[in-house]
């Protein structure tokens, strides 16, 4: 049971670590060629160089925030498991499944974020509403 409770702690703490380091390569190298690889391959993503470049920069600030609070939300989550699960045994199986809901969860918030703002931003054309120095 000790080993179990150790492998789901590493696989879980995996996907957070993961998303936080996306979302930096994200930040650190914005914009590059639209061929859809990315995850976020949204068609109002894809209307110009400039709606690109805004969704890689919004999607890397929000998968990087997201991605430390779940490390952080991950990392307390399975050491509160432990020490419950010394006190009380046998420890309940589903409650690992949490932090993946919520890693899942994560990724469906990033990605309507992301559109949300290019919404805001952009008309359907793909030109911006405001101008750039403008909020």
């Amino acid at each position: 049971m000790k080993y179990l409770l150790m492998a789901i702690v590493i696989v879980s703490a995996l996907f957070p670590a993961i998303l936080t380091r996306l979302g930096r390569e994200m930040l650190l190298h914005p914009g590059g060629a639209m061929d859809g690889k990315q995850w976020f391959p949204m068609a109002k993503a894809m209307r110009n160089q400039d709606t690109w470049a805004f969704a890689q920069h919004t999607s890397g600030v929000i998968c990087h925030r997201i991605g430390l609070a779940l490390t952080i939300f991950t990392g307390l989550f399975f050491l509160l498991l432990a020490w419950w699960a010394e006190e009380r045994e046998p420890i309940c199986a589903g409650w690992w499944l949490l932090p993946a809901v919520l890693d899942a969860a994560a990724l469906l918030a990033a990605r309507l974020l992301v559109e949300r703002a290019l919404k805001k931003n952009f008309d359907e054309n793909g030109r911006r509403l405001y101008k750039e120095d403008q909020p």
